[in-house]
């Protein structure tokens, strides 16, 4: 439950401290404020899918585990086993949008992008 409830926060946390930014300049449309600022980018709209993925199986699965404690045993435990599998889905897709958010960030440099990119994705397949 721990572990669920962190991956909860982060994702929470970082999907309003978006790669880039937003926009806040008086020089674009007032339509435009508050949007992120590579919101056309695949890379961030990938970003983005993988966070909410996480944030959101990750809450299923902290709101499982509290239903676990409040049951008898055999259900608790059946609770806890159905709880792990959004938790198990959400621990690779926060992994992903964390890869892909430095990836964003360092992406003027090609060969440190492609780095990170590779050994990351090695480690995301270990997790998996």
């Amino acid at each position: 439950m721990v572990v669920a409830t962190l991956v909860t926060t982060v994702t929470f946390a970082a999907g309003f401290a978006v790669p880039g930014g937003f926009i806040s300049s008086d020089t674009t449309s007032k339509d435009d404020w508050g949007m992120a600022t590579m919101l056309d980018n695949r890379m961030f709209q990938a970003f983005v899918i993988c966070n909410t993925i996480a944030m959101f199986c990750s809450m299923t699965s902290v709101v499982g585990f509290m239903l676990a404690y409040l049951t008898e045993v055999r259900s608790a435990i059946v609770g806890c086993l159905l709880a792990g599998v959004p938790l198990a889905i959400a621990l690779p897709a926060m992994s992903a949008a964390f890869l892909i958010g430095v990836t964003l960030t360092i992406g003027k440099f090609h060969w440190l992008a492609t780095a990170i990119l590779i050994l990351g994705s090695v480690f995301i397949l270990i997790i998996t």
